[in-house]
């Protein structure tokens, strides 16, 4: 079998090294007035060409020459204003901002390295002549690449051209690679199957809004190839029902049209030839009873997107990821902003809860409290309206911690949370979560700093105003948060949100209280308590450390001197 075609490696289609060298090179030969300037790889690339090198000079080659074979140092890089910019490292004075403020740099004379006037050194002119027979070569395999002339072979080692002495591995290659052409040429020759027009679609009719702004409403994507999300049990109640009225009526029943609009749910119809009508629900539309933050009302969702986030949420999973998966798997779902608001009614109903779960947990402190033998007393006290408490004094234990792993001393991150817990009934009573960072407050100053010559910085107020609930709730970061949280928490074990003084069977306070050594967080926690109640609380807090925190912070300090005094 006797078949001409030339083979290529995908290799051949690189420059060589010496081409590459040469690209380098050259930028070094140039006159002063035009070398000088700082460039960008696409500046390079476009000098070269007008200097005279072959045309089909590219910038992927341009950067790699820069990247992998500026290896003596001719070419010195700079960054500047996220570009990077190239001179010959001969100039020592000069930086891309003196230089490119305007961003315009002086091109230099058409075809300079070939006019007899001026002088290139011989080794540049011979890296010139290299340079452009290698681009001529590439760019002629290129050329014989897309007429067809040339095959690309991925997995020959070398250039190769097996329509001259071909060895027996070559032939079988040839004749593989023949019949899988002449397979492919009758697969084109076979007619197309014949092209089924989709019905149109009635276009939805465009808001007032849309048509203002000149938006055309996009129509929902055809799901009828994918999968949904049903509930079982309704899904076989509408096939019984259909079932059952085919059976009686004696006429069959078409389906009418599957609606994909409203996000998650889907609604499918049918109807019978006695104009009888089925509807199907893939799933209830529900209300949870919270609304939204910044709602006026509360407003139905379909059952699967709470479904979906409270597996998500019990779980530990990534909601956003959720989303991706089941899309990747086809299955229709409502977008991920939606999912995002049923996201924010969870987060609303966990932080009831909590603050509910909480006064509980005070209650049930302050009983236990008062039914420890030998109890010393309520504590009471008249506050500044005059009204007469009575509250328990009972043992609890403070702890914080930052949400980052900290080692060595070194802590990072940006949020901290403060557990106070009681002794009697091992229960969390208070907590107070802080944070630093916000992301929308990110947003705002990265918009206000757009474009700007000088620079705002976060403690401007105005540039960090932003809509939605602000996350960063204090100033102050893991490193010291406890010792400023203590005092939060002896206040609102008091005190509730509106700044009252809770009643009797809610308010605590800690008379013992049990801590570890490393902060003055304990003694801002009783000072804050006393400040509350009055001269009716002083003497009446104790500090109890922490026994083996104690005993860790005495081994680290022996630690610490026999590191430096031997003789321990």
């Amino acid at each position: 079998m006797v078949y001409t075609k030339t083979f290529a490696n995908i290799d051949d289609l690189h420059l060589s090294k010496k081409a590459n060298s040469a690209i380098v090179l050259l930028n070094s030969y140039l006159p002063d007035d035009y070398a000088k300037y700082w460039v960008t790889v696409e500046e390079m690339t476009e000098r070269l060409i007008s200097c005279g090198v072959n045309s089909s000079l590219q910038k992927i080659d341009v950067d790699g020459a820069t990247q992998h074979h500026n290896k003596h140092g001719l070419l010195e890089k700079r960054l500047y204003r996220h570009k990077t910019y190239f001179r010959p490292s001969k100039y020592q004075q000069g930086s891309p901002n003196d230089q490119r403020i305007d961003g315009k740099f002086p091109m230099p004379k058409t075809r300079l390295f070939q006019q007899r006037k001026f002088q290139l050194d011989p080794d540049a002119r011979q890296a010139f002549c290299d340079l452009n027979k290698e681009l001529e070569r590439v760019d002629k395999l290129k050329r014989g690449i897309d007429r067809g002339e040339i095959h690309l072979m991925h997995d020959v080692g070398t250039q190769t051209n097996l329509s001259v002495k071909c060895s027996a591995d070559d032939t079988i290659l040839i004749q593989t690679t023949r019949l899988l052409e002449e397979e492919a040429n009758v697969r084109m020759q076979e007619p197309p199957p014949p092209h089924v027009t989709p019905p149109k679609q009635k276009a939805a009719t465009a808001s007032n809004k849309e048509r203002k702004n000149g938006k055309k409403k996009e129509e929902p994507a055809d799901y009828s190839d994918g999968y949904g999300l049903f509930q079982i049990k309704s899904l076989n109640s509408v096939i019984e029902e259909m079932t059952y009225h085919a059976a009686t009526c004696g006429n069959a029943i078409e389906h009418v049209n599957t609606d994909f609009k409203m996000g998650a749910g889907i609604t499918t119809m049918w109807k019978c030839a006695c104009n009888k009508t089925f509807r199907h629900d893939n799933c209830k539309w529900t209300k949870s009873g919270i609304v939204e933050e910044g709602r006026q009302f509360e407003r139905p969702s379909p059952e699967v997107n709470v479904r979906i986030v409270k597996a998500a949420r019990e779980v530990g999973i990534n909601l956003e990821k959720v989303v991706e998966f089941l899309a990747g798997l086809g299955v229709k779902t409502s977008d991920y902003r939606n999912i995002l608001h049923q996201e924010r009614k969870v987060r609303q109903a966990i932080e009831g809860l909590s603050e509910q779960r909480m006064i509980e947990n005070m209650r049930e402190h302050n009983v236990a409290a008062r039914a420890v033998p030998n109890y010393v007393g309520d504590i009471q006290f008249t506050d500044e309206g005059g009204s007469s408490h009575s509250i328990a004094q009972g043992a609890g234990s403070i702890d914080g911690a930052g949400l980052t792993r900290a080692y060595m001393h070194r802590i990072k991150g940006s949020q901290a949370v403060l557990i106070v817990f009681s002794s009697l009934t091992h229960k969390p009573i208070m907590f107070v979560h802080t944070q630093v960072k916000c992301i929308l407050c990110t947003r705002a100053y990265n918009k206000a700093n757009r474009g700007r010559t000088q620079v705002t910085y976060l403690d401007d107020i105005k540039v960090m105003q932003h809509k939605g609930k602000c996350y960063r709730n204090s100033k102050y970061g893991p490193a010291v948060a406890e010792e400023y949280t203590c005092v939060e928490a002896g206040r609102r074990l008091l005190i509730d949100e509106n700044g009252v003084i809770r009643p009797d069977t809610d308010a605590v306070f800690l008379c013992k209280v049990t801590t570890d050594n490393d902060t003055r967080g304990v003694l801002n926690f009783i000072t804050a308590q006393n400040k509350v109640i009055g001269q009716d609380a002083d003497g009446k807090g104790e500090h109890i450390p922490d026994n083996g925190h104690s005993l860790k912070d005495c081994s680290n300090s022996l630690y610490e001197i026999r590191s430096k005094d031997k003789s321990y």
